[in-house]
């Protein structure tokens, strides 16, 4: 597979994973390459270190949370 394909996939599934996670109400504030974890026999990315991740609902209540 093309090098761009490649790239395309990978943003695509990190684009509707981080979507996925921000429909449940979820925000992953600790994004980087170190914190996805990569299965290429499935070719499929997963998220690790949510430890950092908010719960939207938590921060609309807060004073100092402006969308």
């Amino acid at each position: 597979m093309a090098r761009s394909l490649v790239l395309w996939e990978v943003l695509e599934q990190l684009s509707f994973a981080l979507q996925a996670m921000h429909d449940a109400g979820v925000i992953y504030r600790d994004l980087k390459p170190d914190n996805i974890l990569v299965d290429k026999s499935s070719r499929s990315l997963r998220f690790i270190d949510l430890g950092s991740a908010a719960d939207l609902q938590a921060l609309a209540g807060a004073s100092r949370y402006k969308p």
